[in-house]
């Protein structure tokens, strides 16, 4: 039966309604699957060891980070203790961030942490940040200058063991092989020492099947190189010494630890929640602070006329732009001064500024040294860590090839006056990315 002329009508808006609510069904299905999806790319896909080089605070997670814990450090307690509280109670995110903003840190005390760190994501499962970690605990325990030669290797074996463990064979053998060079080639070494790196080189590479390399560690631990000892040179250079807080700045500083502290024991009583007042009155102190610090250590600089104390001064500079930095990047697990969370390019240009001008000072120390031998030991001393901090994040936007090419430089000129040297640091691609290494001496 054929419709009427007067029921076509009608059917042509039922047929109309229907085609309209097909496809609202379909662009609401595709909006569900691609949110869906992309939900999923952000908790399974991790990021690649090549875009957290380009990311260094990427990896961190401000949704997991503890503010209550994460608060104290800015309440006047020592940000040592409070990563060590955040790797005791298994607060990996809070500790990483910790880590990650801790300007001029401790070298040995620095990688130990970041062992630990790696070690607690790899038993909850995350691989990919477990990798992260021990990678920078082994740029610091190649770069930095100042670890001896036992407890470089120790903090390696331990990075090649928790890659092992974590799936990372490869990268794990890279840095057991760091470990091998050291054993093999550092005049820094005594042949106990040697011996118990290969005794361990042994026992690693046997549980995980390279015979080879576990035989020739063996052969190695009954018999140590010969090779000759050498003394290291006494430092040409100050420490980096952040200058104490002055009086005039003691009151704006007391006021931010007492209003942080006041925020983080809200957020421990009233289980995660707190007045917006108090987040107000944080912000407020910390504005204060930016507004009268920075200002007053620059009229400090200008007052002195010794290099170390205006290094000190610039150092001062330098923690308090990192405690900005790490604000305005909710390094805290809270948003507290929402104005520097849109300033982040102008934060970093500022700190980037503050640490050129302070190994700028360094340089001037430098070129002062009476004998050419000690202003390039010098440059082995300053080179390392100006290079170390920017492999960390901390010197945003450093001059990684122009340092990376005068590092290389001195080393070689040591080379030339140094005949006996039998170990070098180098440089070579790991994960996509150009990472530095120990390589025997041609």
């Amino acid at each position: 039966m054929q419709p009427t002329n007067q029921n076509r009508p009608f059917l042509a808006i039922i047929i109309l309604v229907s085609l309209v609510a097909i496809f609202l069904s379909i662009v609401l299905t595709a909006v569900l699957i691609l949110f869906v999806t992309s939900r999923l790319g952000e908790t399974e896909t991790p990021l690649s060891p090549a875009e957290l080089a380009e990311r260094p605070f990427g990896i961190l997670e401000v949704d997991k980070v503890d503010p209550a814990l994460a608060l104290i450090s800015l309440g006047g307690v020592p940000e040592e203790q409070v990563i060590n509280n955040a790797l005791e109670k298994s607060r990996p995110e809070t500790a990483l961030s910790a880590l990650l903003f801790a300007p001029f840190p401790a070298d040995r005390e620095t990688a130990g942490n970041y062992i630990r760190l790696a070690d607690i994501y790899r038993q909850i499962n995350e691989s990919y940040k477990a990798t992260y970690a021990y990678q920078q605990a082994a740029d610091i325990a190649i770069i930095a200058p100042d670890i001896p030669a036992n407890i470089r290797a120790d903090i390696l074996l331990l990075i090649g063991e928790g890659l092992v463990a974590n799936q990372d064979i490869e990268l794990g053998k890279l840095y057991l092989g760091q470990a091998f060079n050291l054993a093999s080639y550092s005049p820094y070494l005594q042949a106990t020492q040697r011996r118990a790196i290969f005794e361990r080189l042994n026992k690693i590479y046997l549980d995980i099947g390279e015979r080879a390399l576990a035989r020739q560690s063996l052969d190695l631990s009954a018999n140590p190189p010969l090779v000759a000892s050498l003394t290291r040179s006494a430092s040409h250079l100050p420490p980096i010494e952040p200058k104490a807080t002055s009086a005039t700045l003691q009151g704006v500083e007391a006021n931010r630890w007492q209003k942080a502290q006041q925020l983080a024991a809200l957020l421990v009583e009233r289980s995660g929640n707190a007045s917006d007042s108090a987040y107000n009155d944080l912000r407020d102190a910390l504005l204060q602070e930016d507004e009268q610090k920075l200002a007053i250590l620059e009229d400090e600089l200008a007052s002195t006329t010794q290099i170390s104390e205006q290094i000190n001064v610039l150092a001062a500079q330098v923690q308090w732009l990192t405690i900005k930095y790490k604000v305005a990047q909710q390094g805290y697990g809270v948003s507290l001064v929402p104005e520097w969370e849109i300033q982040i390019s102008q934060i970093e240009s500022e700190l980037n500024n503050r640490y050129a001008r302070l190994f700028g000072l360094y340089d001037d120390l430098i070129v002062a040294l009476p004998d050419i031998s000690q202003i390039n030991e010098a440059n082995q001393e300053k080179l390392p860590y100006q290079i170390l901090y920017g492999e960390l994040g901390l010197y945003p936007n450093y001059p990684q090839q122009l340092l990376r090419q005068q590092l290389m430089e001195a080393i070689n000129q040591t080379l030339v006056d140094e005949p006996e040297q039998t170990l070098r640091l180098s440089t070579d691609m790991v994960n996509d990315r150009e990472r530095y290494i120990f390589e025997p001496v041609n």
